[in-house]
């Protein structure tokens, strides 16, 4: 999972609007366009901000933009974490929970 800034500064100044670029390679074959997630945009201390995917700009099937807010995520080091549910028939529900942290390279100042 890779995470980018559209304007690829790495400090965005706090109550400032930006975008993130959510992109994932495939999962067992399946493409972020295939399944449902969701994605935690934090910071240490701060709870954050939640997205689903509907709430996020498809730009392709592994490709997706997540419009956030600095004052709904606080300050410090930019964190996402990435949640899904992967087909998978070796689980009772036929679904594997993934979680993937990744931090993004970007600080809220």
């Amino acid at each position: 999972m890779s995470c980018n800034c559209n304007n690829n500064e790495e400090i965005i100044d706090y109550g400032s609007e930006f975008k993130v670029n959510v992109s994932m390679e495939s999962i067992d074959g399946y493409h972020m366009g295939e399944i449902d997630f969701q994605c935690t945009f934090f910071t240490p201390g701060f709870d954050g901000m939640v997205l689903d995917k509907s709430d996020m700009v498809e730009i392709d099937a592994d490709n997706y933009v997540a419009p956030l807010s600095s004052k709904d995520i606080g300050l410090g080091v930019l964190m996402v974490k990435y949640e899904c549910d992967v087909p998978d028939n070796d689980f009772g529900d036929s679904l594997r929970h993934e979680v993937i942290t990744v931090n993004t390279g970007l600080t809220i100042k």
